[in-house]
C-alpha cells in the first residue's frame, strides 16, 4: 500500500465525525491505512477516538434484548450486535456484506417478505427521518413472533454518500403466547372483542347511511332528481355494505373470502361518497392522487373497510382547515396506498401501542379499528405501518400485492 492509497482513504475518515455513524467503516481496514500514513499525533488522536466511539456504540447495543442491524442502500449487513449469535443465526463477522434478507431467511425468494418491504419502503423514500415501526410479524422461519422497526439515518447520507437503515427486532414470541392464553382462557373478553368488533365494522358504513339520509331529509324540497338520486345511491351502498357484513359473521365468521382484482380507484370513489360530507362539515379538506388503473390483490369489503377505519381517525384527529389526502403508487409487483392527515398526530408513547386490541385514547373509542386493520392487510399478505408526529399529523402506509398480475 501506498501514501497515495493511505491518504485518500483518510479524506475519507476526515468526513466522519466519530460517533455511531462511523461505523460504516471498517476500523481494522482504516487503522492499516492510518498506519500505512504514518500517524501525527492528531491523526493518532482522531484514530482512537474512532475506537472509542465504535467500542462505546457496539458496548450499548450488546446489552440489548432486540436484535440490531445497520444495512445500507443495497440492502447489505455493515453492521449486528450480539443477539444474533444468542438467536443461533451465525457470528457478527459472518453476515458483515451480507443481504439482511438471505441472511435470515436463506433460500427464499419471496419478493413480498417483510424484511424487504419494510427496508425498500423506508431506503427509498423521499423523507430523510422516516421511520416504520410497530409491525407485528410472525416469522415462519425464525420461528418467532416479531415486533419490527425501521429507522432511515439521515446524519449518514450526506458524508457517507448513501442511505443507511437501521433495523431492530424485538422477539414477542412470549408476550403473543401468553395473549392467546389470555383469548383462549376468558371466553367473555373474547365475545366482547368480537362484538366491538362487529360494531366497530357496521358502525361506519351505517354512519354514512346516517348522514346522507339526515342531508337528503334537510334538503329534499330544494334537490334536483340528480342530486336526490346521488344521495339515494350512497344509502344503497352503504345498506348493501352492512348486509355484506352481516352475510360474511353469519356464515363464514372472520373469514376474507377469496383474494381477487381490486380497483383501487373505484374503492376510493365509494369511501369519498361516504365522508365527503362529514368532512365538508368539520372543515376538513379531502384530497385524492392515485394513478390509473391501479390494481389491488385484495378482499374488495376488507379493503373498504381498512380504508374507512382510516379515513374516519383521520377526520376525528383534524379540526377546521385541516386536510386529510389518499395516495396510491405501484412500485414493482406491490401498490402502497398513503393515508395522510394534518391532524393532532399521536404521541411517541400511544405510537407503539395503537395496534394493541381495546387500546385507545378516544372516549367513545372501541379500540378494535386499528388492530382489525392490521388483521385485515396480514390476511391478505400485505402490510400496514404508522408514522405519526405530535402537532404535525399522521401517515399510515397500506402496502397490498399488486393485483395487476394477479
Amino acid at each position: 500500500m501506498n501514501q497515495a492509497d493511505a491518504s485518500g482513504d483518510f479524506r475519507l475518515l476526515d468526513l466522519v465525525d466519530p460517533g455511531p455513524q462511523a461505523l460504516d467503516l471498517d476500523s481494522r481496514r482504516l487503522e492499516e491505512l492510518l498506519l500505512a500514513a504514518s500517524l501525527t499525533p492528531a491523526v493518532a488522536d482522531l484514530l482512537a477516538r474512532f475506537r472509542r466511539s465504535c467500542s462505546e456504540w457496539m458496548a450499548t447495543v450488546n446489552v440489548l434484548d432486540e436484535l440490531i442491524f445497520m444495512v445500507d442502500d443495497q440492502g447489505l449487513i455493515l453492521r449486528a450486535n450480539n443477539v444474533l449469535e444468542q438467536w443461533g443465526l451465525g457470528s457478527v463477522e459472518s453476515a458483515v456484506n451480507r443481504p439482511l434478507h438471505e441472511w435470515l431467511h436463506p433460500g427464499c425468494d419471496n419478493k413480498h417478505c417483510y424484511l424487504l418491504r419494510g427496508w425498500r419502503s423506508v431506503s427509498e423514500s423521499t423523507e430523510a427521518g422516516m421511520k416504520l415501526r410497530g409491525i407485528e410479524v410472525e416469522d415462519p422461519v425464525l420461528e418467532r413472533v416479531l415486533e419490527v422497526g425501521w429507522h432511515r439515518i439521515p446524519d449518514l447520507e450526506e458524508e457517507a454518500g448513501g442511505r443507511f437503515v437501521v433495523v431492530v427486532l424485538r422477539d414477542i414470541t412470549d408476550l403473543d403466547r401468553e395473549r392467546k392464553r389470555l383469548f383462549q382462557r376468558n371466553q367473555d373478553e373474547v365475545l366482547d372483542y368480537m362484538a366491538r368488533g362487529l360494531a366497530h365494522e357496521i358502525g361506519n358504513p351505517l354512519a354514512g347511511v346516517k348522514t346522507s339520509l339526515q342531508v337528503l331529509a334537510s334538503h329534499y324540497e330544494t334537490f334536483d332528481e340528480k342530486k336526490k338520486q346521488v344521495y339515494l345511491k350512497r344509502i344503497l351502498d352503504g345498506t348493501e355494505r352492512i348486509w355484506s357484513i352481516v352475510h360474511r359473521v353469519l356464515n363464514r365468521g372472520a373469514s376474507l373470502g377469496r383474494l381477487q382484482k381490486v380497483e383501487a380507484h373505484a374503492a376510493f370513489e365509494r369511501l369519498w361518497g361516504i365522508f365527503i360530507d362529514p368532512a365538508r362539515a368539520a372543515g376538513v379538506t379531502l384530497k385524492l392522487d392515485d394513478e390509473p388503473g391501479l390494481m389491488l390483490h385484495a378482499s374488495s369489503a376488507a379493503v373498504d373497510e381498512v380504508l374507512a377505519n382510516l379515513l374516519t381517525n383521520a377526520l376525528e384527529a383534524c379540526g377546521e382547515g385541516d386536510q386529510v389526502s389518499v395516495t396510491a403508487q405501484s412500485h414493482e409487483n406491490e401498490v402502497v396506498v398513503t393515508v395522510q392527515d394534518t391532524g393532532c398526530g399521536i404521541s411517541p408513547g400511544d405510537l407503539g401501542r395503537i395496534f394493541q386490541p381495546f387500546f385507545t385514547t378516544k372516549s367513545s373509542g372501541t379500540g378494535i379499528g386499528m388492530a382489525r386493520a392490521a388483521f385485515l392487510m396480514r390476511s391478505m399478505g400485505g402490510l400496514i405501518a404508522v408514522d405519526s408526529r405530535e402537532g404535525v399529523g399522521t401517515k399510515v402506509f397500506l402496502t397490498f400485492r399488486s393485483g395487476s398480475g394477479a
